[in-house]
């Protein structure tokens, strides 16, 4: 009972670990969902289905990894997030610069009535600005984050192993079959 209870305590931060990749599986469904509405009215928007899709199957398998006790595991769920990073940034990086180069906002209504360029200016600025501020946050936040995310991810390799190492091989297949 001492022995299994031993193991149970060093398996502590792995069962979290599994439990934080099965939460984060199934904000990728939703997130892969989401997109997945909005691709009806944007096309581009596949892309991010097909892409949160990819995610949460490998955040499903690196989960199943843990849990089945592999090595693996831990650094799959570490490249996943770092995935998440990638997207993050390529996504944020492409809408400021469709803000900054693209077109500006309302450019169409001026055009039709070119009085409206005076009023509609200073919204221009200030779009552009919150466009800006908003997007420049999301890029710095959002791949602070998931880069944290992935660092614990892959210190749990470090967990599994000292596990392996210090826990009885009959504990260890015990652990596999449940």
């Amino acid at each position: 009972m001492r022995v299994l209870a031993e193991a149970k305590q060093r398996r502590k931060k792995l069962n979290r670990a599994s439990g934080i990749a099965a939460f984060n599986t199934w904000t990728f469904v939703a997130m892969s969902g989401c997109s997945l509405l909005a691709a009806l009215f944007s096309p581009i928007s596949l892309i991010a289905v097909a892409s949160f899709g990819v995610l949460a199957w490998n955040e499903s398998r690196g989960r199943r990894r843990i849990r089945a006790l592999d090595l693996r595991g831990p650094a799959t769920l570490g490249w996943n997030q770092l995935g998440f990073c990638g997207l993050i940034a390529a996504y944020c990086v492409y809408q400021l610069a469709k803000a900054v180069y693209g077109p500006a906002p309302y450019a169409d209504q001026i055009a039709q009535t070119p009085e409206l360029g005076a009023m509609l200016e200073p919204v221009k600025e200030l779009i552009l600005l919150a466009t800006i501020a908003a997007y420049g946050a999301l890029l710095v936040l959002g791949v602070g984050m998931q880069g944290l995310m992935a660092w614990y991810y892959f210190s749990r390799r470090a967990c599994l192993r000292q596990y392996l190492e210090h826990t009885p091989a009959w504990v260890v297949e015990l652990d596999r079959r449940l």
